[in-house]
């Protein structure tokens, strides 16, 4: 019987642990009374989110508020993607065989790999024969850029602004789709994800373009297939083979694309993305010395339902304790 209640007790508190989400109420947030583009958000509202941690999880926050919809935020548009193409090795040094995926996996702690898909090795360097030119979407789409039985080098784990995205063109020499990488902030066209691929006859960068497909509930080319006779004219669009676009929580980021957070019905959130020219309104975050009584800040401070969950938690743990105790003392006689 006191085993029976020492288990049920320690099941209550590995379970109270676990549940660490953020609650935030009206006592904590509040949306501003108007509608502004991202660089006309009043000064006095303190931004949610943005001292939170860049990583903090978003499906851990949960805003119980009257409102829903999408307002401005405390968080920023960045890139994310842990490998880049630099070119091509003429000489494969491995038989390791695996995925692309797999290969970068295997050489963490390298800043360099090269791959094709009978080969992985591990580099200190980035040297590479001959560019990107000639390399194509290999056999299996998976596994990234392939030319013939050479190897195409890949940098690792590298997140910056100044990163190059991928471009996707037709060369009319080689009659084939040519993946080659451009600076980010390039203007050039796209083209559009989905069942028919489209492109917009406009120059623009990357992530605008990203946004521009994703208003279209579509996304930049991703896929391998093959577009269209129309596309074929050599005209370099911007695609999304190696490139993703990255929100984390912060100030800062892109000027053209920002960051916003929806808050649906049953006050779970999303961050997502919006053009900075938008009208939105804000989420703005209280500061505990604007309260009469101390809650949930973007610091981490404890809310008055996380005092009274970690109190009970707590108990539990001093009693589970005090039983265990009572459980190995009488074992022992």
């Amino acid at each position: 019987m006191v085993e029976t209640l020492f288990l049920f007790i320690l099941t209550i508190v590995i379970t109270s642990a676990r549940n660490d989400n953020k609650v935030y109420s009206e006592d904590d947030v509040y949306i501003s009374n108007s509608s502004t583009t991202r660089s006309s958000i009043p000064t006095d509202c303190n931004l949610f989110g943005n001292k939170f941690e860049a990583d903090y999880p978003v499906q851990k926050i949960n805003i119980n508020i009257t409102e829903t919809g999408t307002f401005w935020v405390g968080a920023r548009i960045g890139f994310e993607r842990n490998i880049n193409p630099l070119g091509v090795l003429t000489a494969c040094n491995d038989s390791r065989t695996g995925s692309l995926d797999e290969c970068n996996r295997h050489c963490e702690g390298h800043k360099y790999f090269s791959y094709n898909e009978d080969s992985c090795s591990c580099l200190k360097s980035n040297h590479v024969d001959v560019g990107l030119s000639k390399t194509k979407i290999c056999k299996h789409p998976q596994n990234g850029l392939c030319y013939e039985d050479n190897c195409v080098v890949y940098e690792r784990d590298v997140v910056n602004d100044a990163y190059m995205c991928d471009v996707y063109y037709f060369e009319s020499l080689v009659k084939d789709w040519i993946f080659t990488t451009e600076k980010c902030s390039l203007k050039l066209n796209f083209i559009c994800d989905g069942d028919n691929p489209s492109s917009d006859a406009m120059n623009t960068s990357w992530l605008v373009a990203e946004q521009t497909c994703s208003k279209k509930n579509k996304h930049l080319l991703q896929k391998t297939k093959i577009p269209g006779n129309e596309f074929k004219d050599g005209t370099k669009y911007w695609v999304s083979f190696f490139r993703r676009k990255n929100i984390s929580w912060g100030i800062g980021g892109d000027k053209d694309v920002c960051a916003a957070i929806t808050i649906f019905p049953n006050r779970s959130v999303s961050l997502v993305s919006r053009f900075c020219t938008d009208q939105l309104a804000t989420l703005c975050h209280i500061h505990k010395l604007q309260r009469d009584h101390q809650n949930t800040t973007a610091n981490g401070d404890s809310s008055p339902l996380g005092l009274i969950v970690g109190c009970c938690v707590g108990f539990l743990a001093v009693i589970a304790m005090f039983i265990l105790f009572i459980i190995f003392k009488r074992r022992k006689r």
